[in-house]
């Protein structure tokens, strides 16, 4: 498994400014423009900090629940991300969540997914099951994170005048409905989809919303 996964070398920056970064860097290394950005969970929270850094290499954003202002993340993700802070921990988490009633409680994917799938829910912890170095990745990912703040970023939303979709599911507790329409104030061009009964991932939850909103996004002109 290792042998075809690209861990990220071990000079690079993985602050949320530096996946930034490397996002903007994908884009322009695709040869893409007017790109739509979709971005769910941690996610969103790196696409506030790509339309503040590059606003000229998206077209048009489409943002999910997700982190924003000082809720990066919110309770009680936070106290999650204050246990992986280490490889060591991090595999050992992913290890005993191999059992489906923990990896799904309310402490695990029960919090985001209203129905998750288990098949699909385990493939997402293998590979730090199975590869030390992308444990090792994802804990540095998660100590920039513990010290980031979006709450500055949010201040400067309101430059990015293109079009924005936020699509938010009502039934999550961590990015809640309020900070949904919070966030989507903050762009002078969106447009706000209530997801009834979705959680965190709206996109497995209600996938119709989702897609939706990214096809009516791109028919959509610049404020």
């Amino acid at each position: 498994m290792g042998s075809h996964r690209s861990p990220v070398d071990d000079g690079a920056d993985l602050s949320p400014l530096g996946v930034a970064e490397m996002i903007r860097d994908l884009i322009v290394g695709l040869g893409l423009s007017d790109v739509t950005l979709v971005g769910s969970d941690t996610g969103g929270g790196l696409c506030q900090l790509v339309v503040d850094a590059y606003p000229e290499q998206v077209g048009r954003l489409v943002l999910t629940n997700c982190d924003a202002f000082d809720k990066f993340p919110p309770f009680p993700f936070d106290a999650v991300f204050a246990l992986l802070r280490g490889p060591k921990s991090i595999k050992a988490l992913f290890t005993a969540m191999r059992v489906k009633a923990l990896r799904h409680s309310p402490l695990g994917y029960g919090l985001i997914l209203s129905d998750p799938d288990p098949a699909l829910t385990d493939s997402w912890l293998q590979p730090c099951r199975e590869d030390d170095r992308i444990c090792r990745d994802l804990a540095r990912l998660l100590r920039h994170i513990a010290k980031t703040d979006l709450a500055d970023v949010a201040t400067r939303l309101p430059r990015f005048t293109k079009p924005v979709s936020v699509v938010w599911g009502q039934a999550d507790r961590g990015f809640t409905p309020s900070l949904g329409r919070r966030l989507a104030a903050q762009f002078p061009n969106a447009t706000m989809t209530e997801v009834p009964g979705a959680k965190t991932f709206v996109a497995l939850d209600n996938p119709e919303a989702v897609v939706g909103a990214i096809e009516k996004v791109g028919a959509r002109k610049p404020a």
